[in-house]
């Protein structure tokens, strides 16, 4: 393993919202950072992939400042897996990247080295990784937006966009978001402008009403609250399936909460409290890195277990 002052290891998580690129150095030291937009492949269009990643990397290489020799890099998401994103890094970086799952790269961001115990990701989607710590993985949710994503910023702001259109009908309870919405999209609060949002928007721009949803529970909107409520009991619901697979109630164990939903404290409290009753043991971890600066120091973590076990 080489071991020079230029020579790194990169991380690159993409998401539905973004594609973040770091750079550390064989001390785990941060070097640089930069950012693309979305990468999602299960819906974003491959030459937007592309170019988010390309974004990404060369938005991080000009932030170095200096030339780089890269040792590893690491991906996540099934972007990693196309041709031309594999293409891609080796052009930048002269490496083929190594895909990793979201699950790691939230353990890393969390300061976790080792593939054990659970993370729970929440950003525009949700899934739920466990880590039962013999170096396998598996997935909980993580269906989608059709099939699941439960508990994911886009779940709860569809949540709240049915709840203001059927407040507009009459058919449900008033609620503040419905104002709310209308505000936050730029739009009127009528049929047509509700309709043309829906259809024509990004998922990752509906995502961004979730914060407000959330912002309006704490304001005491009953509609909120049931939102925010069935957010807690989907997410914390996951965890313990999870967990129910790998631990047993008396056992301690790392959960990692990770991503935009779980910057709400009210949503990692409730989640926090629920997985507690089932497993009072568990040790709730939340990030104390980025997500492409902890896929970047978990990479080089692995990197040395690998050489280590030659």
């Amino acid at each position: 393993m080489t071991h020079l002052s230029n020579v790194y290891v990169a991380g690159i998580d993409g998401g539905g919202s973004k594609t973040e690129c770091a750079l550390v150095d064989f001390d785990g030291n941060c070097v640089a950072v930069g950012h693309g937009g979305p990468s999602n492949i299960n819906y974003t269009e491959r030459d937007v992939v592309i170019q988010s990643f390309r974004s990404a990397i060369t938005s991080t290489l000009s932030a170095s400042g200096q030339p780089a020799t890269f040792e590893a890099v690491g991906c996540t998401h099934r972007a990693a897996a196309l041709p031309e994103i594999t293409s891609l890094v080796v052009e930048l970086l002269g490496c083929e990247p190594k895909r990793y799952t979201e699950g790691e790269a939230a353990l890393g961001a969390a300061g976790l080295t080792e593939r054990f115990g659970i993370a729970q990701i929440a950003g525009t989607g949700s899934s739920t990784f466990g880590f039962p710590g013999d170096g396998t993985s598996f997935i909980i949710g993580g269906w989608g937006m059709l099939l699941g994503d439960e508990g994911g910023a886009f779940d709860i702001a569809i949540r709240g966009l049915k709840a203001s259109v059927r407040a507009m009908d009459g058919r449900g309870p008033k609620t503040l978001l419905l104002e709310r919405a209308c505000d936050h999209f730029g739009i009127l609060c009528d049929r047509e402008s509700f309709i043309q949002l829906v259809n024509f928007a990004t998922r990752d721009r509906i995502a961004t009403f979730a914060p407000k949803i959330i912002q309006a529970a704490s304001e005491n909107d009953e509609v909120a609250i049931r939102i925010a409520d069935k957010t807690i009991r989907e997410l914390s619901g996951a965890v313990i399936a999870a967990a129910s697979r790998i631990f047993k109630p008396e056992q301690s164990f790392p959960v990692v909460l990770h991503g935009g939903v779980m910057r709400n404290p009210a949503i990692t409290t409730g989640i926090t409290r629920f997985v507690k009753e089932r497993y009072p043991n568990a040790e709730i971890k939340h990030p104390v890195h980025s997500p492409g600066l902890g896929l970047a120091l978990f990479t080089l973590h692995d990197m040395r277990r690998q050489q280590q076990s030659k």
